[in-house]
């Protein structure tokens, strides 16, 4: 886990610094529901809180998802990723996305 964090802030503190990267910013939320919905499955008993934070720079995106029940039979998910897109014309553009799914037990996740 720590290496994971810290390459993300590693790749945050370049792409902050570049020069000449244009439409830096910086996104955060907190989704409140009343219960988590997974492909159709419920999961969990209570509310779920979804926090969600993420930073782009130019065709870069860095970021953080997470859902964690209030219930007693609690459900938790925390998801990481970084994608990279750019413009392939006025119609037209080509990304790519990377994302790490943290669920508890996996023995990267202490939730």
């Amino acid at each position: 886990m720590k290496k994971i964090l810290t390459i993300t802030a590693s790749v945050l503190m370049l792409i902050t610094f570049i020069p000449g990267v244009k439409a830096q910013e910086w996104n955060a939320g907190l989704d409140i529901y009343s219960s988590y919905i997974w492909r159709g499955l419920k999961f969990g008993t209570g509310a779920a809180f979804q926090p969600s934070v993420d930073f782009t720079a130019g065709g870069f995106t860095v970021g953080a998802w997470g859902s964690f029940s209030t219930g007693d039979n609690e459900a938790a998910e925390a998801d990481l990723y970084a994608s990279y897109s750019f413009e392939l014309g006025e119609k037209a553009s080509l990304g790519t996305y990377l994302n790490r799914l943290l669920l508890p037990g996996n023995g990267l996740f202490r939730g």
